[in-house]
């Protein structure tokens, strides 16, 4: 607290953690609803989605680190994919997990498919919520893993 730069340096930290979750949050979403709600977005990338789950995302680091180099943007995309691939997996199976009796009732009520969507399932997609809150502390922790490697200073 103490150093002139840790402000700063807690700015950097912020931007990078914020840049990064929204993007993930804004994309992961509506991917999870189609790749959910469509069959051929789900034939496709079901297998990737369950794919990246399972594997640890700071296995992605040096990946990133190449493709990507160090820095601030570096650290966007790991925090974008600490995000991502959670939130997009449980919306997928929150979309696949709704009940199917309320969709028939939205049926039977002559809902079409994209009114079944808006009405029935995003509202039942309560994955969302839990989707939202490990995903949060999954990229602070790897916020630090570049800056170990070299990157440009900041908080963590």
């Amino acid at each position: 607290l103490g150093r002139p730069a840790f402000w700063s340096d807690v700015a950097v930290s912020t931007q990078e953690f914020l840049v990064g979750y929204s993007i993930a949050v804004v994309v992961a979403i509506p991917f999870g609803l189609v790749t959910g709600w469509f069959t051929t977005p789900r034939y496709l990338f079901e297998p990737w989605l369950a794919a990246l789950n399972a594997t640890p995302r700071l296995a992605l680091l040096p990946l990133v680190i190449l493709w990507v180099g160090l820095g601030v943007c570096s650290k966007a995309v790991i925090v974008l994919l600490g995000v991502f691939i959670p939130v997009a997996f449980n919306t997928f199976h929150g979309v696949r997990t709704v009940d199917k009796g309320l969709l028939e009732v939205a049926t039977s009520f002559g809902a079409g498919g994209r009114r079944r969507l808006w009405t029935v399932v995003v509202p039942s997609v309560v994955m969302l919520k839990v989707a939202l809150d490990p995903a949060t502390a999954v990229p602070l922790v790897t916020l630090s893993l570049p800056s170990m490697a070299g990157a440009d200073p900041s908080v963590v």
